[in-house]
């Protein structure tokens, strides 16, 4: 019996354990602002298919080095990495566009 009791609060144990898996999202957006307090990038970025609409929010940013290649108006495309309620962005690149035209 003890046995049983162990092995089941093991098997807890282990589901507990297990994380969501991390889904990722491509995401294509303007560079609002940033805020070098935990490598928040503010972006308008279109609508990431499968996640959200389109709008103005505020991303941490996964590399310190990424995110200091990263100035105010740039246009870019990256990976929205997330997992249950925690997102952040990584794989940015930087789009060659035409000034005013990110969103387009």
């Amino acid at each position: 019996m003890l046995k049983l009791v162990l092995l089941a609060v093991a098997l807890l144990a282990s589901s507990c354990a297990r994380q969501t898996p991390e889904r990722r999202y491509t995401i294509h957006g303007e560079i609002v602002s940033l805020e070098p307090d935990g490598n928040i990038a503010k972006i308008k970025h279109q609508a990431i298919e499968g996640w959200m609409g389109a709008m103005t929010m505020e991303f941490p940013v996964r590399s310190g080095q990424e995110y200091k290649a990263l100035k105010q108006g740039d246009c870019i495309t990256a990976t929205v990495f997330v997992r249950d309620l925690n997102f952040s962005i990584g794989e940015i690149q930087h789009d060659a566009v035409q000034p005013g035209e990110c969103l387009h």
